[in-house]
């Protein structure tokens, strides 16, 4: 366990798990990683730092940017201190650290809003949707999935019970939740809610609108996602995803 070829082992894993979005048990593995290096090879050493960076990655994909800084700040630490800040890991680091401040900074004005609006209670009326739509698009736009499934949800709501189903407004917000389902990789439900999203775009816009287009080439690449991944793990040759013979 405590040599630093299991520290790379773990390290994989934690990859493939980041690239399939599974940012939980990429962070658990990453810090398994961090541990082992730690204790074998010391906190100044180069793959010390790599994971360190790695951990500062997954927490920025679960938008807990605050622990992100903290892991890509002793990242930097231990290139300046050992490799300079003209190296190119010391700049994709500092780089890291940028996309977090900047990402934190929405982060909290998003969090601030959607404390006004926990406040304020909302009212059944479209422009709260509207408003709710604002911040699930806020918190989409930093990768917060959870929150912004949460938000697209009230504004549906609201929206079913203001609009009514057959509404283009709606349409969008059924549209939007499916991206969230999309990035969350349950592309099953994205493509149910995207199929809504094109009824009514269809049904009240027409079919050459450009909402309908865009939700058409949605869906469509939704499916062939779909089609591709099911034919992968059914494969006549019985090679599954867990087989880990190719990685998507």
């Amino acid at each position: 366990e405590q040599h630093p070829d299991t520290a790379m082992a773990y390290n994989s894993i934690g990859s493939a798990y980041y690239v399939k979005g599974e940012h939980a048990e990429a962070l658990d593995t990453f810090e398994r990683a961090m541990q082992i290096r730690l204790a074998t090879l010391g906190e100044q050493h180069a793959d010390t730092a790599a994971s360190y960076n790695n951990v500062g990655n997954a927490y920025f994909s679960k938008s807990e940017f605050d622990k992100a800084l903290e892991m890509y700040k002793k990242a930097l630490q231990i290139k300046l201190a050992t490799v300079g800040k003209q190296h190119p890991d010391a700049l994709v680091i500092c780089n890291n650290i940028r996309g977090a401040l900047n990402k934190k900074a929405v982060n909290d004005r998003a969090v601030h809003m959607l404390n006004q609006l926990s406040q304020n209670h909302l009212k059944l009326h479209p422009s709260s949707a509207v408003m709710c739509n604002i911040m699930g698009l806020t918190f989409y736009g930093i990768g917060d999935f959870n929150r912004a499934l949460e938000m697209h949800e009230k504004a549906l709501q609201i929206q079913l019970a203001t609009l009514g189903q057959l509404h283009p407004a709606t349409g969008c917000t059924y549209f939007r939740l499916g991206l969230v389902y999309f990035n969350k990789m349950f592309t099953a439900k994205a493509i149910e809610l995207w199929r809504l999203a094109l009824f009514i775009f269809q049904t009240t816009l027409g079919p050459d609108h450009p909402d309908s287009r865009a939700c058409w080439n949605w869906l469509m690449y939704a499916q062939s996602s779909l089609f591709m991944f099911s034919a992968f793990v059914y494969s006549p040759a019985g090679q599954s995803f867990e087989d880990g013979v190719r990685v998507f």
